[in-house]
């Protein structure tokens, strides 16, 4: 069943490159706020996941064909959000203990990254594989129908 139900709607397939950015610069920004504070890498994901989903709907499973695999995705985020979480530990550091590099970047000015930010970013990336995962398998079980 290669055809979606969206398809054939002209208006939703003229605007939702410009929702898909939106929505993806939403979660950037998200994910940069909120990245030393709880939930940054985990509502980024959501979003952007959102912005997948909305794509997948409009052009189908082609467009979703074209991120790498998913469960490797997942397994790349679930190692980096792990091993940021235990990395602390082989320096007789606490399980999660954050470490904050504080850098000055000419153009840019002072640039404040920290481990947080990896373990976001890993976050993201479980949320992105799980969902995209989530989607190919609904598609290829409508098949079967």
């Amino acid at each position: 069943m290669e055809e979606t139900i969206m398809k054939d709607s002209y208006i939703l397939r003229s605007f939702y490159p410009v929702v898909f950015w939106i929505i993806n610069l939403f979660a950037l920004f998200v994910f940069f706020k909120g990245h030393n504070a709880p939930g940054g890498g985990f509502i980024a994901g959501i979003a952007s996941a959102i912005s997948l989903v909305f794509l997948y709907v409009i052009e189908g499973r082609a467009c979703l064909n074209r991120i790498p695999n998913p469960v490797l995705l997942a397994a790349v985020g679930l190692g980096l959000a792990y091993g940021t979480a235990l990395v602390p530990t082989l320096f007789n550091q606490a399980f999660l203990m954050h470490t904050m590099w504080h850098l000055h970047i000419p153009l840019l000015g002072d640039l404040h990254i920290g481990t947080p930010a990896l373990f976001d970013l890993g976050v993201y990336f479980v949320v992105i594989g799980i969902t995209v995962g989530i989607a190919l398998w609904f598609d290829e079980a409508s098949e079967y129908e």
